[in-house]
């Protein structure tokens, strides 16, 4: 269900609860990405937080591909990556345990086709 993603290679993935995390990576439209994309499997449908101007992801990180990412409690922590030049840091990215929080309004998570209703 959803709009799926775009395929992605050199990106990073883990799962957290029922949901596969994605983020960064290279598309055949973008050479580096800081998208972050949710798969919730229970559901079998594909989040968009990125797109959807609803969302309350925050500051996102720089475009880039291949990290490194642990998932350790309720935080994801992503490190190094490339981006032209090697990247030597460390982002933090906390998951609520239902993604569509992620969202200002029940309604703008529904509108990414995410819902389990």
């Amino acid at each position: 269900q959803g709009r799926k993603p775009l395929s992605h290679f050199f990106h990073v993935a883990a799962i957290f609860r029922d949901t596969m995390v994605v983020v960064g990576g290279r598309t055949e439209e973008e050479e580096f990405s800081n998208s972050i994309l949710f798969y919730q499997i229970s559901c079998n449908t594909w989040i968009h937080p990125n797109t959807t101007s609803d969302s309350m992801i925050g500051i996102p990180m720089n475009d880039s591909i291949a990290h490194a990412m642990a998932a350790v409690g309720n935080t994801l922590y992503i490190s190094g990556g490339f981006s032209g030049v090697a990247l030597g840091r460390m982002v933090t990215l906390s998951v609520p345990s239902d993604v569509c929080m992620l969202f200002t309004t029940p309604n703008a998570c529904n509108e990414t086709s995410s819902s389990c209703a």
